[in-house]
């Protein structure tokens, strides 16, 4: 019983159009691993680090997941869009202006995910640290995290937006 159950639930989880499938390959990201700019180019010695084990089965067993078929809702309005953002695991396309790092020495957005990037952009190491424009597709974790590392114009524009509902593994 356990086992249909299961094989039920992971068959209704499934990607319905090429444009979703697009959106999602958009957004996907790898670890955020890149060399403190302030030390580019030397050689330290006597550096320490630390990295966990792996954080993997607390992240499965103490995280939310996208667990339905997503539901193409486009263009939000802006409360529909900050609903979503606080009760559903979303995807969607997000075009922002007048971006600005708020830290000095992090910055989140990859300049090679961006759809699009104005000229005027300042990158660091791979990264946008300022930008008059960019586009980019991205989950409602990155939109929490952009908010917290840069300031931009409350005139963004949300586009392509998917939403499922959260639920633990």
């Amino acid at each position: 019983k356990i086992s249909i159950k299961y094989f039920t639930k992971m068959t209704a989880l499934q990607i319905t159009s090429k444009q979703e499938y697009e959106l999602l390959k958009a957004a996907f990201a790898g670890g955020f691993t890149h060399a403190n700019s302030l030390y580019i180019g030397e050689l330290l010695e006597s550096v320490g680090s630390a990295d966990l084990t792996s954080s993997y089965p607390y992240a499965m067993v103490s995280d939310y997941f996208p667990m339905s078929t997503g539901k193409f809702v486009g263009t939000p309005s802006r409360e529909a869009f900050i609903n979503y953002l606080e009760t559903k695991c979303c995807l969607f396309i997000v075009e922002l202006f007048d971006v600005h790092q708020d830290f000095d020495f992090e910055s989140y957005i990859s300049a090679s995910k961006c759809i699009e990037l104005s000229d005027d952009a300042v990158v660091n190491n791979g990264r946008v640290t300022d930008a008059s424009h960019l586009t980019i597709a991205i989950t409602e974790i990155d939109f929490s995290i952009i908010t917290r590392v840069y300031k931009f114009s409350p005139n963004f524009n949300v586009y392509s937006m998917y939403i499922y509902e959260k639920g633990y593994l």
